[in-house]
């Protein structure tokens, strides 16, 4: 049963792959969010801490509590099929860096596992939508 466990995730990880690569392929360079931008996502983010409204890749809760200023925040834009997003990618900081750094793409954190001491989130700026999930549990 853990070995199926472990290919299901391993599986559910190379898709996660997959699919990013193509929409790398599609997506187009030049633009940063700004501040007001930054606070937009991270007031939505905050209120998904204070519900505990995480997952992991399969859709399980991920039992979530805390707060950003636990975690070095990456935030970059990219616009996917004419679609503007945000990527972010929230870093679990020992023990007080806490902080906030606009990159680009090719510099945002790429890091699996570790539960939800990364989470990687997805803002649509159209209809102020954020997708997010933990990374996938150890």
């Amino acid at each position: 049963m853990k070995a199926r466990l472990v290919h299901s995730a391993f599986a559910i990880a190379l898709s996660m792959f997959v699919c990013g690569a193509a929409a790398a392929a599609e997506a187009v360079a030049g633009w940063a969010p700004d501040e007001a931008l930054i606070a937009q996502i991270e007031t939505q983010v905050q209120a998904l801490f204070a519900e505990g409204g995480f997952t992991d890749p399969s859709n399980s809760p991920a039992n979530q509590s805390g707060s950003l200023d636990q975690y070095d925040r990456y935030y970059a834009g990219e616009t996917v099929n004419g679609e503007q997003v945000v990527v972010g990618a929230l870093v679990s900081s020992y023990p007080e860096r806490h902080q906030i750094h606009v990159v680009t793409m090719k510099e945002l954190p790429r890091i699996y596992g570790g539960g939800c001491e990364v989470i990687h989130i997805w803002f649509h700026i159209e209809t102020k939508k954020i997708e997010r999930v933990c990374n996938f549990r150890q």
